[in-house]
């Protein structure tokens, strides 16, 4: 009975000196931490969807994002058919008209706001715009001159969001002064914005009707504008140095610096499907906007959540080196020690989130990484022999987050960056592993050769 006990303990223990089951029972924890770094990515989400909220609830308060279209001249006028008694019956359309030239002069203050620990951007558009319609040929359209509703006739701006508007819109129609009142008649195309009553005369000698007016928008993220000018042209300057360029057209000229941007834009009318003139509705207006957003490069959640997929890349890579170190130096290391580095590992990301909300992603991923490494390479000098073995764990993950942050500064070059560094990492393994006979390897810490016996003995 003795004997068979000691032939099952040795089997056991043959069993748990296994290089196979180690290799099994590492990629068994490999895969249990999966469980908490997908916890963490949801925990940065959640952080995200928190900050957006805070963004929407600040930017509905201080002006969303702002599209401007037009002016845009309504011309309404009466159409007859008759009923079925033989009567007469009229009804209202209207001809739309665009202008033949619009210039939009503007500069783009940006400003920051806070909510809690949320830091949010917005912006202030100070805007001069500009421009002429040309008189209107009515009998190209057959409307009779006597079937136009003269004193109805109106000159419309469309504005994305009212709550923008900071100041009283000074409005210029040829020579005149002329008030101005919230509501459009953009034929549906916009569904809010300004107006004013305009007059037309009859028989004018100038073909030419100028305007002019101002606009002091507020706003969050973008402003966007629609060119309805035969020939629209937009300059836009901000100090704010992150631009991103959006919608269907981007700046013929344009100069970012650390002190900000200008931009040119010209657009003709060629350039778009918009006609200049219409009768009743035109929807298709909005689908040419362009304009700037005032581009935040990534912050801490983007930042973290890209960090956080690298996660079981810093596992993997951290147990591989605990296993060779463990092959090459016979130092058993328990499965549980593995899963306490690994969940040292994991917590490296919800330091870095939360601290991040308070000093920066830099200073936070610094101080998150020297905890870190602290933790893991005074752990390893316990777990391992000596002070080499620790100092060189500490090393190796000093590195990967060194490594690891500079791929995080790069836009265009990370997935390039990545790519090599892991063709690196794994030809440097299988370099100092080219040798080991993984058939004649075990894990029985301090293991000899049996000596040969003497013949005739």
């Amino acid at each position: 009975m003795n004997i068979e006990t000691q032939d099952v303990k040795a089997g056991i223990r043959k069993i748990s000196n296994s290089i196979t089951v180690k290799i099994l029972s590492i990629g068994v924890l490999i895969l249990a931490l999966l469980i908490p770094a997908e916890m963490i990515h949801s925990i940065i989400r959640e952080r995200e969807v928190r900050h957006q909220q805070v963004v929407a609830e600040v930017s509905d308060k201080w002006g969303r994002e702002q599209i401007v279209a037009g002016p845009v001249l309504s011309i309404p006028y009466k159409v007859y058919r008759q009923d079925e008694e033989g009567g007469e019956k009229s009804r209202i359309r209207t001809l739309y008209m665009l202008p033949e030239e619009l210039s939009v002069s503007g500069t783009l203050e940006p400003e920051s706001r806070n909510r809690g620990i949320y830091e949010v951007i917005v912006y202030t558009a100070k805007l001069d715009i500009n421009g002429a319609f040309e008189y209107p040929d009515f009998t190209q359209f057959q409307i009779p001159e006597q079937d136009i509703v003269w004193s109805d006739i109106t000159l419309s701006v469309g504005i994305s969001d009212m709550k923008g508007i900071s100041e009283d819109v000074p409005m210029t129609w040829g020579e005149a002064q002329l008030p101005v009142e919230p509501g459009v008649n953009i034929g549906g195309t916009v569904e809010s914005g300004i107006h004013t009553d305009v007059l037309l005369a009859k028989n004018p000698t100038d073909r030419s009707m100028p305007f002019d007016f101002s606009l002091n928008l507020k706003g969050s993220e973008r402003v966007q504008f629609i060119p309805v000018g035969k020939t629209t042209n937009l300059d836009l300057t901000s100090s704010w140095a992150h631009p991103s360029f959006t919608g269907e057209f981007l700046p013929d000229q344009r100069n970012i610096s650390p002190d900000g941007f200008q931009a040119h834009w010209t657009v003709f009318h060629l350039n778009r499907n918009i006609a200049q003139t219409w009768i009743d509705n035109n929807s298709a207006m909005e689908d040419w906007a362009f304009g700037v957003q005032l581009f935040l490069p990534a912050d801490e959640y983007q930042q973290t959540t890209r960090s956080a997929k690298y996660a079981i890349l810093f596992i993997v890579l951290t147990f591989a080196l605990f296993f060779l170190m463990e092959v090459s130096g016979k130092q058993r290391v328990h499965p549980i020690q593995y899963l306490l580095v690994g969940l040292a590992l994991c917590i490296f990301y919800i330091l870095l989130i939360s601290i991040s909300e308070h000093l920066g992603f830099t200073w936070s991923y610094l101080v998150s990484a020297l905890a870190v490494i602290g933790m893991v390479g005074l752990y390893s000098k316990s777990v391992l022999p000596g002070k080499k073995q620790g100092l060189l764990v500490g090393g190796n993950v000093a590195v990967l987050y060194g490594y690891l942050y500079f791929i995080l500064q790069l836009h265009d070059y990370a997935l390039l960056i990545g790519s090599l560094g892991l063709f690196a990492i794994l030809s440097l393994i299988m370099y100092f592993t080219r040798n080991f006979d993984w058939y004649a390897i075990d894990l029985l810490p301090g293991k000899k050769k049996p000596e040969k016996q003497e013949q005739g003995t």
